[in-house]
């Protein structure tokens, strides 16, 4: 996969002086909506929609209007039971999906007369978004873009399957390993050499691995004594990809 850039840093204990910095990577290339725009008649119509950390994507009970593509950040999507539920990133099973650059967000709710969940800017973020009419006029007339939007559907729904079983089969740091692993494949397609760093932050990774912040925080901690990884405020840099992968082997599926 092609890199728009990399760059040299040093942090001590990397195996290697070269980090692979996610968001450069060129997401467009295996982006969903990025295959509309590729069309001179669809260009036009892909919008840009910028968010600031904790700032609603859409709410639940909002009607679908777009189909949104991460160009950069990190999107949350939250359940809400209640009409005047507001998720605040609490943990738990409240978090039914994460979507980082590249990905596919909302797809669920197509189906639907409304969404059920709340999506959430983790970070600042920066997305792709086609209105819904014009896709299903598109698909409906043009097979490789519905094909594009089956595999998108399906990327959700293992997304999802994937969070579950990371839930499902948490054990101490062997666990969020396993976790670190998974991001860091969605996102590199395979990269497993040099330093990988991941945007996520402590909330969110609490969230996701479904304990509370301190137990996140002293198994982060644990990893940063072995030297498998460097934490910075929410980025966290994957230093030996090899041997979080053996850690991990216990509970990879």
């Amino acid at each position: 996969m092609a890199y728009a850039n990399t760059r040299r840093f040093r942090i001590r204990g990397a195996v290697s002086g070269w980090c692979v910095v996610m968001a450069e990577f060129d997401y467009c290339s295996r982006c969903v909506l990025c295959r509309f725009g590729e069309r001179p008649d669809m260009k036009a119509m892909v919008e840009v929609v910028r968010l600031v950390a904790g700032e609603r994507l859409y709410a639940a009970g909002d009607r679908p209007a777009y189909v949104y593509c991460v160009r950069r950040g990190v999107i949350g999507d939250y359940r809400v039971d209640t009409d005047d539920a507001i998720p605040s990133g609490l943990g738990g099973d409240a978090l039914v999906d994460v979507a980082f650059a590249g990905e596919a967000v909302g797809l669920k709710g197509i189906g639907a007369s409304h969404y059920g969940s709340d999506a959430i800017a983790e970070t600042d973020a920066e997305l792709c978004a086609v209105p819904l009419d014009v896709v299903r006029q598109r698909v409906s007339v043009a097979p490789p873009l519905n094909d594009c939007m089956i595999r998108a559907f399906s990327a959700q729904l293992g997304r999802m399957r994937s969070l579950a079983a990371v839930r499902a089969q948490h054990y101490g740091e062997a666990g969020l390993a396993r976790l670190l692993v998974l991001i860091a494949g969605r996102l590199s397609k395979g990269v497993t050499t040099g330093v990988i760093c991941l945007t996520l932050p402590r909330r969110l990774l609490a969230d996701y691995l479904g304990v509370s912040l301190s137990t996140a925080a002293r198994q982060l901690d644990a990893l940063v004594r072995r030297r498998l990884i460097h934490v910075r405020r929410s980025r966290i840099c994957l230093l030996d990809i090899g041997e979080l992968m053996r850690l991990a082997g216990s509970v990879l599926p």
